[in-house]
């Protein structure tokens, strides 16, 4: 009969004889490497995620989680998040690949709704308790599901939608639709509760009706009301879990967050990326951030809110544009860009004339001021919206080549073909 001995215990490891110099250094970090290495810690953490994947209940998901945790021995409140954060970090790392292989991906990083929600994008968009986010959030959802522009300016692509309403009941959504006149047959899905635990739900949800626009209100609720601080790791890991189930589904996913408190009386005058709470987490997080409020100041026209592109990776920072809101209906209706930059509509034609421009000269390269000449626009804002173009990953036909230097030297223009 064999008889295997247990393993070392941390404790043991320094009562071993620290005779024979490097000998027994090397025993003692053998033993100190296997009593720390948390291997079947490791392998029981991801066993019991993939577990986690197959329980369809939200509340047996969650028992399951507390479960997980004390087996693995990482009950700490910190320990058994940093832990997940970091496998996921690993798995990422295991799809490592050449740049070559990057390029060949396919992928759709078009607009779901025009210059405000990018495919595969979580937007974060944040504004006061009152002002009207909800609606936007509504109408946003009302406009892809039926095909209409969004503030009768923005176009969508038309799909299903999910609304995830935490902050205000079934009743209080049922008036604001009726005000809003929005057809009942639209193609709008609904969740009334949620929480970090339910992303897997999320997605199912997202897969069973082909939705395409996913609104969350809103992020305050879903994780404080889970005791989650906008401080701790676990807010940003749902956060990243968002984002993530965004670009891996090709979905718009649009999250409402309310603001710090104002600093005067008098209210805020504008929304910029410090008046968000987390706001290092959550600008990492998120693709695009938008900040939205009412204009208070003296010259705004009645009823006129603000949206505002804070950054970072689709809409242009800074771009503010002006919408008219209505009380009776809660619609919003684009009225112009602060100022005066070109509309949604106005770059959707740049784009439209360029990309005629080249198919009538099929074969031969143009450069951005040829294109621009020909079609009467800037030459950077055709620069601006080729290159958007291109970078969509749906640029069908469309050829970009590294020109010639002129004789007076410089950068060498970008050539395009069709």
């Amino acid at each position: 009969m064999t008889f295997v001995s247990d393993p070392p215990q941390l404790a043991d490891v320094f009562e071993l004889p620290s005779k024979n110099g490097h000998a027994n250094r090397e025993q003692k970090k053998a033993a100190l490497l296997e009593a720390i290495t948390g291997a079947d810690a490791v392998e029981t953490l991801k066993l019991g995620l993939e577990a986690l994947e197959s329980i369809s209940s939200s509340t047996e998901r969650f028992i399951a989680l507390q479960n997980l945790k004390a087996k693995t021995g990482l009950n700490g409140s910190k320990a058994f998040e940093q832990a997940v954060a970091t496998l996921i970090d690993e798995q990422r790392n295991e799809k490592d690949c050449t740049l070559a292989e990057l390029m060949a991906r396919k992928r759709d990083a078009t607009w779901g709704i025009d210059q405000f929600g990018c495919k595969g994008a979580l937007v974060g968009i944040g504004g006061d308790k009152g002002d009207g986010k909800t609606t936007l959030m509504y109408q946003a959802a009302i406009a892809v599901a039926s095909g209409a522009p969004l503030f009768d300016e923005l176009t969508v692509q038309r799909a299903p939608a999910i609304i995830v309403q935490c902050d205000e009941s079934d009743l209080n959504a049922q008036k604001k639709f009726l005000a809003m006149g929005a057809d009942a047959d639209l193609p709008i899905h609904w969740m009334w509760g949620f929480n970090p635990a339910m992303v897997p739900d999320l997605k199912r949800k997202i897969q069973k009706t082909g939705a395409k626009f996913v609104g969350i209100d809103s992020i305050t609720t879903v994780a404080g009301g889970r005791g989650i601080k906008s401080t701790d790791p676990e807010y940003a890991l749902f956060l990243y879990q968002l984002n993530n189930l965004a670009a891996e589904v090709g979905v718009v996913i649009f999250l409402l967050i309310h603001l710090r408190k104002p600093d005067n009386a008098k209210g805020r005058k504008a929304v910029g990326l410090d008046d968000f709470l987390g706001t290092g987490m959550l600008t990492a997080a998120c693709s695009d951030v938008f900040g939205y409020w009412p204009n208070k100041a003296e010259d705004a026209f009645p009823d006129q809110f603000m949206l505002r592109c804070l950054g970072k990776r689709n809409c242009e920072a800074g771009t503010t544009w002006d919408l008219q809101g209505n009380k009776d209906d809660y619609s919003l209706t684009f009225v112009g860009v602060q100022g005066g930059g070109a509309t949604p509509s106005e770059r959707r034609t740049v784009i439209a004339k360029a990309l005629d421009y080249l198919r009538q000269r099929k074969g031969h390269l143009q450069d951005t001021e040829t294109i621009a000449a020909g079609i009467g626009a800037h030459e950077r804002t055709v620069a601006r919206e080729l290159r958007d173009y291109f970078s969509s990953g749906n640029a069908l036909g469309i050829q970009r080549v590294k020109g010639e230097s002129t004789n007076t030297g410089g950068r060498k223009p970008w050539l395009w073909l069709y």
